[in-house]
């Protein structure tokens, strides 16, 4: 029986309609995205810091008391595989407070982000011909899907460090047939983010508490 994974789509209800155009996103406009959530991040830290110290510290202490440090890599791995809605580092933002080293944190986000990019690289191979993954590749993921048809391993490097899903940025290097070594090996810069993001609040946490 021939692997679904090669055949090509399918004739179904969508391929009725006009071809999207390749719509691609500012790579520009998304450098500068990227600066400015970079310093949002540091604001919004002490911000909530400042305003909400006691609480912050005992939700940290309860996070970790109930998770530890598994907490931090089941929050990437959901995000990462699935486009959990809920931000990652807001899990490594509450590891710190509760006193889990910073390092760990890193090394558990890691493990968690590797683990979740590789189900989602898989997600998009296996489920490429459905008309849910059509829908998703000719809606909201379109820019991101077209990019990595693009440009490859560089668009998969641009959403792993980037403000844009990187789930999304998996599913399609698995849809659009990328070998699962380089995806891999670029999805290794997933572990420098986490640890200056988290080099981010532990810098605004330390300011106020």
């Amino acid at each position: 029986m021939t692997d679904p994974i090669a055949r090509p789509l399918e004739p179904g209800p969508l391929d009725t309609d006009p071809p999207p155009e390749r719509e691609l996103p500012d790579l520009r406009r998304l450098l500068i995205r990227t600066c400015v959530g970079l310093f949002l991040v540091f604001v919004l830290v002490t911000a909530v810091g400042l305003v909400f110290r006691e609480e912050l510290i005992a939700l940290g202490s309860g996070f970790v008391d109930l998770l530890g440090p598994l907490g931090v890599a089941l929050g990437f791995f959901l995000q990462d595989a699935f486009a959990f809605p809920i931000p990652p580092d807001i899990y490594t933002g509450l590891a710190l407070l509760g006193g889990v080293p910073f390092w760990i944190i890193v090394a558990y986000g890691s493990v968690g982000a590797l683990v979740g990019g590789v189900v989602g690289f898989y997600i998009g191979r296996r489920l490429s011909w459905t008309r849910w993954f059509r829908a998703i590749t000719q809606g909201r993921g379109r820019q991101i899907h077209n990019l990595v048809e693009r440009y490859g391993v560089l668009a998969v490097l641009i959403g792993a460090v980037s403000p844009l899903p990187y789930c999304l940025a998996c599913w399609s290097a698995g849809a659009l047939g990328m070998k699962l070594r380089p995806f891999v090996l670029i999805s290794l810069t997933r572990i420098p983010r986490i640890a200056f993001y988290l080099w981010l609040i532990e810098l605004g946490f330390l300011s106020v508490v």
